[in-house]
């Protein structure tokens, strides 16, 4: 975001680690510095970082794929299941449950395996490659009257437009419906995204039920 920085030569890759990085950041850093990143996954419990990228990968899948934390390393077992524990088909959401060989042999850790799965509570897909695509945690859905609706997908959509900075969307508590989503955002400098024409926006792209009920 600095407008200082305008190039990062010499590098060629960067890699992401720690913290989330969002499809939308991930498209704008390599649009300001043409450099791919190779984002990845992974859990203390787990061993550490069990899924990512490989210079293979960003040379054969850098942009069609950015955005995604890459695929299972060499050993590791990757579960989408829906709500019932069922697994889910290729491309479809679900929570992430992942088994490693490096999990950690902590107690509390090994008690909550299941059939040496961990439970990891992000919710993602693994599309038709194999890239595992992270959609948000499973205790940031909001249950708008029944209908589950992942915060990541409204942000990603917010962040589309040139006149948001940043977006956040939450579920507050609703007499009728038990949760619905509200949106903040930050402006682009000098820009004033109106809420109206925001809301109108998503109307078009989203389903209704996932539209925020108010944008600050």
């Amino acid at each position: 975001d600095d407008p200082d920085v305008e190039e990062l030569a010499p590098l060629t890759m960067v890699r992401s680690v720690t913290a989330p990085l969002t499809p939308h950041q991930a498209r704008a850093f390599k649009a300001k510095f043409g450099i791919g990143i190779m984002n990845c996954y992974g859990q203390a419990e787990l061993g550490g970082e069990v899924v990512g990228w490989t210079a293979k990968d960003l040379r054969e899948h850098g942009d069609d794929k950015l955005g995604s934390v890459g695929r299972p390393h060499q050993g590791i077992e990757i579960r989408v299941l829906n709500d019932a524990g069922d697994p889910m088909e290729r491309g479809q959401v679900g929570e992430i449950w992942i088994r490693s060989p490096y999990a950690t042999q902590d107690t509390g850790v090994t008690q909550s395996l299941d059939d040496g799965y961990l439970r990891t509570g992000d919710i993602g897909h693994v599309d038709a490659d194999g890239f595992l695509w992270l959609e948000g945690r499973a205790s940031d859905v909001i249950n708008r009257g029944g209908m589950k609706v992942l915060p990541h997908e409204i942000e990603e959509r917010l962040c589309e437009r040139a006149e948001v900075a940043e977006a956040c969307v939450a579920g507050v508590p609703d007499e009728r419906l038990g949760e619905v989503p509200v949106a903040w955002i930050r402006p682009a400098p000098g820009l004033s995204p109106q809420p109206a024409d925001v809301l109108a926006d998503l109307r078009d792209t989203l389903a209704g039920y996932k539209v925020p009920v108010h944008v600050e």
